[in-house]
């Protein structure tokens, strides 16, 4: 009976920490760049942000949100 205990814990310490892994990647929200085109949230290109990101992208292709997007 102790084994089996001892496998139920490890098992719910387990699940506890996965999901406590998985809650911290999902609020995380991690930004790695702007949506591409072929990618399914595209409509979600923020030009004012990737301009305040990337000044120096912004400097140099111009501020209009065409210009942002197909750097």
């Amino acid at each position: 009976m102790k084994k089996r205990e001892i496998f139920a814990k490890k098992i719910i310490v387990a699940t506890m920490v996965a999901t406590m892994a998985f809650s911290i990647a999902e609020g995380a929200k991690i930004v790695t760049g702007p949506a591409r085109a072929d990618q399914e949230d595209a409509g979600s290109f923020d030009p004012v942000y990737y301009a305040a990101l990337y000044p120096d992208v912004a400097a140099a292709v111009g501020t209009s949100p065409e210009a942002l997007y197909n750097h």
